[in-house]
């Protein structure tokens, strides 16, 4: 949770599953983050020069421009937040795209609560931790 004082970090949520998206919201509420949702890529980006700081989780397939593009148009635009890409239907080759676009993450769906939940893995992002393939959270050489 945030402590009083520090600064707002909000989620900004782009996937065309509106069940998923209210239940990511919610889960992110519940963590005190605040969580703000666009179910097309072109909704948020519409939105994207006047957002605040945050982080953006991104899914891949969605009609009409899929996340990959909106990481791209993103990115000539000079959006400067980090990317969580998310996927149902995941590749390395998909995974390497978006890496190599500047994705700072790449979450399978459906997630799994057994390692982590959504909000700490979005916390850890925010404070420099990174993962491990294979292994447990550890903290950057």
């Amino acid at each position: 949770m945030q402590s009083k004082g520090s600064p707002v970090r909000i989620v900004y949520i782009v996937d065309d599953d509106a069940a998923l998206l209210g239940s990511l919201e919610r889960t992110f509420r519940a963590a005190g983050l605040t969580a703000v949702s666009y179910q097309t890529a072109f909704a948020f980006l519409d939105a994207a020069p006047d957002l605040s700081d945050g982080c953006l989780l991104l899914d891949i397939v969605m009609p009409e421009m899929d996340g990959l593009e909106l990481q791209e148009r993103l990115n000539s635009l000079g959006f400067n937040m980090p990317v969580i890409v998310m996927t149902a239907w995941g590749d390395v080759e998909t995974a390497v795209q978006a890496m190599k676009s500047g994705a700072v993450d790449f979450i399978e769906k459906p997630f799994t609560t057994k390692r982590f939940s959504m909000p700490s893995m979005l916390h850890l992002r925010w404070t420099g931790v990174r993962p491990v393939i294979g292994k447990a959270w550890s903290l950057p050489s």
